[in-house]
């Protein structure tokens, strides 16, 4: 078995960490547009065959989202991926990628994304942030094409960037406007093999912005197949990290989370140690015109 068509099945394992919605809403305004950075950074080691695997990644995108009307409860919105940037390294090879870059989107991996950077594409989400609809178009390319090792990582890492709504729900935090230094709320996900539970805290508010610490715990056992051999994956872990969001918009200014992770991979009748440390900073500002 490639070691590297194993190490794709383990990204399964990882995902990223939304916010929860509780009482609350966002407030938008037509013509308001908004930039999302988002920057992932891992470390996973892998046990296999007496030697010790380890992965690097450092991905960066950038999108934008345009607010092109408020409708009674809603904002139909247009989200676009405007960059996509990747170094990572494993079993002593490097793979990088660079949207801006002709000679990478020349590339295997370029052209299987050639349909996804500087496109606007239809959005529409409630004032809780909830996604409502995307565009017809997204929704019949949900997949990625995985046959590179770089593109089948980085859609474990950072998402899916061909879906209309990639990184929508990240740039905002529904809380209360009246909500206090003190508040807490809590949410949970069970999805997919995976159950994560997260807990939240306002720890200070200056002006218009909340401090707000994240403690949270996540379980996972997923199956998957690589080269036609059952793959089982069980994992168990923290995160921790601390946002700041604007009370008034529930707009998120910066989040940091790091998720740490142990677990196992059992593949062929053996069953192979691993651990990991994934950090992701996001941040969200406004583009003025």
């Amino acid at each position: 078995m490639k070691k590297s068509t194993l190490i794709l099945s383990l990204m399964i394992m990882f995902s990223g960490f939304a916010f929860s919605q509780n009482s609350g809403s966002i407030v938008l305004n037509t013509g308001q547009k908004l930039q999302m950075d988002n920057h992932v950074k891992a470390i996973i080691n892998q046990e296999a065959g007496g030697q010790t695997i380890e992965i690097n990644a450092d991905i960066t995108t950038m999108n934008t989202m345009d607010v092109k009307e408020k409708k009674d409860n809603n904002y139909n919105l247009t989200n676009t991926v405007n960059n996509l940037k990747a170094d990572m390294s494993f079993m002593g090879q490097n793979m990088n990628f660079d949207s801006d870059k002709k000679e990478d989107m020349n590339g295997e991996m370029g052209q299987s994304m050639k349909d996804v950077f500087n496109i606007p594409r239809p959005v529409t989400i409630d004032n809780t942030a909830k996604m409502l609809t995307v565009s017809k178009v997204d929704e019949k390319k949900k997949e990625v094409n995985t046959a590179s090792p770089m593109t089948g990582m980085m859609d474990k890492f950072v998402g899916n960037i061909q879906e209309a709504n990639y990184g929508v729900a990240m740039a905002f935090q529904v809380i209360p406007k009246t909500a206090g230094v003190g508040y807490t709320w809590s949410d949970s996900t069970n999805k997919d093999g995976t159950i994560s539970k997260n807990n939240y805290i306002i720890k200070e508010i200056k002006g218009n912005e909340a401090n707000v610490d994240i403690t949270g715990v996540t379980k996972s056992q997923n199956k998957t197949e690589a080269q036609g051999m059952e793959v089982t994956s069980t994992s168990a872990g923290t995160v921790k990290g601390n946002a700041l969001v604007d009370l008034m918009t529930g707009i998120v200014k910066q989040r940091t989370t790091t998720l740490d992770l142990s677990g196992t991979v059992e593949a062929m009748g053996q069953e192979m140690p691993m651990t990991s440390k994934i950090t992701t900073v996001t941040s969200v500002k406004e583009i003025k015109k």
